[in-house]
């Protein structure tokens, strides 16, 4: 339907459109115009649909502008018409950033393949020789009264002789803690 605005209450955002080709005012509210900005003015030409509130009232629904749009610069309508048909929702925008950054990453990854292929000299399918050596154990002397028992710290030696014994003789002691070469330094001071 069409008709005109003939009372506006701009603060309390209501007002009532007189219905084209009669004398019949319908009730009309500012949340059924669009857009709602700039605000509906007295005489101003719209269209609108009716709806009932099932108890006898009728009001204006779907209220748009008619001759708003014709008054508008064409350059003014363009530029609206591209913003509200290119949508910019915050989901979009994050998809674009991580496909952007999925791209970036690929294109990164690639360089790096290939830049490691160009720069590590190529090698021959030759199988590479390994020797595995013995491992060499130490011999205790028969005529030694100390014997690689497992133990490994001073605080399980009595005397500076078993001590230097045990790190020359017995693997994985740690009783040269500084590494400066003399066991058990509280029980040696020195070689």
């Amino acid at each position: 339907m069409r008709g005109v605005i003939v009372k506006w209450d701009d603060e309390k955002g209501y007002g009532f459109i007189r219905i084209d080709g009669g004398n019949k005012e319908i009730f009309c509210h500012i949340s059924d115009f669009s857009p709602r900005n700039p605000r509906p003015e007295i005489n101003e030409a719209v269209g609108f649909e009716v709806v009932s509130d099932g108890k006898g009232k009728f009001s204006a629904k779907q209220i748009r502008y008619l001759n708003r749009e014709r008054a508008v610069s064409p350059g003014y309508r363009k530029k609206h018409r591209k913003d509200e048909e290119s949508p910019t929702s915050i989901v979009q925008v994050v998809l674009s950033l991580l496909v952007g950054l999925l791209l970036v990453s690929v294109i990164g990854y690639k360089a790096y393949q290939y830049a490691s292929e160009k720069l590590t000299p190529k090698q021959e399918n030759t199988p590479v020789k390994t020797q595995v050596l013995p491992e060499i154990k130490r011999q205790q002397p028969d005529s030694s009264p100390y014997r690689c028992d497992g133990r490994q710290h001073c605080s399980q030696m009595t005397s500076c002789e078993e001590a230097k014994w045990f790190v020359r003789n017995c693997s994985d002691t740690k009783m040269d803690g500084d590494g400066d070469g003399i066991p058990c330094e509280d029980k040696c001071g020195g070689w």
